[in-house]
């Protein structure tokens, strides 16, 4: 059969619905998401919607199932933030709050495909700061030490984007981003934070929320990954390794992308 990417988000793309309608199939509500109320892929096969899915822009060899299934979420959702929300503009300086899986991303594609001019990663783990280093950001730094960093290097952040989602990192953003700058939330650990009203106005700032990605992304998100401008941090582990992956993933002990292959696939 073809080889193709499923969008997770599973849209109706109906005409008539109130997101797809208006070309934000990312939030269309018609039908569960898979894995959210529907069956998920934690099996060997799985049946989706045909208009959900998109031909993979090269051969299996080229673009091996787990680069594309990561592509499908991590990618395409730290695309969609980045380029449709935050509308990273060259030139631009970019902070990266959160080197994990998302993260990741979003310093290649700020960095490789939106033209930013300096991009700034920065985690709790030094691990991570390091491959957000090797994979093209231009200054890292531990919490505690980024007010510095910024000050000492002359370092005006544009767009300040929290791929965590904790009270902590939302702050650092909104402390760190310049007047009039973008604080954009990709990360969902926590259920609430805290939104300093005074600080935020007075910054006349404008704070972005995002959720997944668009189909059409999707195409665009695999053609980078096929021209290596984006290469997501992936592992792979047998599907019969699921119990012990989360209880791995739970215990911190996963600092990439996991992706359970099928044992009959290899």
């Amino acid at each position: 059969g073809r080889y193709v990417a499923a969008l997770a988000r599973n849209a109706c793309f109906e005409a008539t619905c109130p997101h797809c309608g208006v070309g934000a199939d990312n939030l269309c509500v018609a039908n569960f998401p898979i894995g959210f109320g529907t069956d998920g892929f934690y099996a060997p096969y799985c049946v989706v919607r045909a208009k959900t899915v998109v031909p993979v822009p090269a051969s299996r060899d080229e673009l091996p199932p787990e680069i594309v299934a990561v592509s499908t979420d991590a990618v395409l959702t730290s695309w969609h933030a980045l380029k449709a929300n935050a509308n990273i503009q060259p030139g631009q300086t970019v902070l990266i709050i959160g080197a994990g899986g998302l993260g990741l991303n979003g310093v290649q594609i700020a960095k490789n495909v939106l033209g930013a001019k300096c991009v700034i990663a920065c985690d709790v783990r030094e691990s991570s700061l390091e491959d957000a280093k090797a994979l093209g950001a231009d200054y890292t730094a531990l919490p505690d030490a980024l007010p510095a960093l910024l000050t000492d290097n002359h370092l005006t952040v544009d767009v300040a984007c929290d791929f965590v989602g904790l009270n902590d990192t939302f702050n650092a953003a909104l402390k760190a981003v310049r007047p009039k700058g973008i604080l954009q939330v990709i990360g969902l650990t926590a259920p609430t934070v805290d939104l300093p009203l005074i600080p935020a106005a007075d910054k006349d700032l404008t704070i972005r929320f995002s959720m997944w990605g668009k189909l059409s992304e999707l195409r665009e998100v695999l053609e980078y990954v096929r021209e290596g401008k984006i290469t997501p941090k992936v592992e792979t582990r047998p599907l019969g390794s699921l119990v012990e992956t989360f209880e791995d993933f739970m215990a911190g002990k996963i600092k990439s992308r996991m992706v359970l292959i099928p044992e009959h696939e290899g």
